[in-house]
């Protein structure tokens, strides 16, 4: 088995049992049945700034922090964010957000989570 906090984990090489589960392919409206609402509520956002750690060794792969992610099949092949399957059929409003110029993106050199807190003001003062 395969052990991710809070269900976070998107198994490349088990789409199957991954769609079974309940929190993240529902979030990510990857079910047949699409829920309206968490798209709406996506959307509505004024603006979503995604910051993407260059040596991230806790999420894997980095580029899922900007959305991008392992094809599917594959834990070699790494689709940036507009190739992904939620970007192109729009299944929670991402493309939407970017189409609108809503989606901004911001790297920082360490690893999870290691910035100054100067960085994130800086961050808070340029987008909100």
């Amino acid at each position: 088995g395969a052990l991710a906090q809070a269900n976070y984990l998107r198994d490349p090489l088990r789409i199957k049992e991954y769609l079974k589960t309940t929190f993240l392919p529902d979030l990510n409206n990857e079910h047949t049945t699409k829920n309206a609402t968490y798209k709406a509520n996506f959307e509505s956002l004024r603006r979503l700034v995604l910051i993407k750690a260059e040596q991230d060794t806790m999420v894997v792969p980095n580029e899922s922090e900007w959305f991008g992610f392992y094809a599917d099949g594959s834990t070699k092949e790494i689709l940036p964010m507009k190739q992904t399957q939620w970007y192109t059929e729009n299944s929670f409003g991402l493309q939407t957000l970017d189409k609108a110029g809503k989606l901004f993106f911001e790297t920082t050199p360490g690893d999870h989570l290691q910035f100054s807190e100067q960085t994130l003001m800086g961050w808070i003062d340029k987008y909100f």
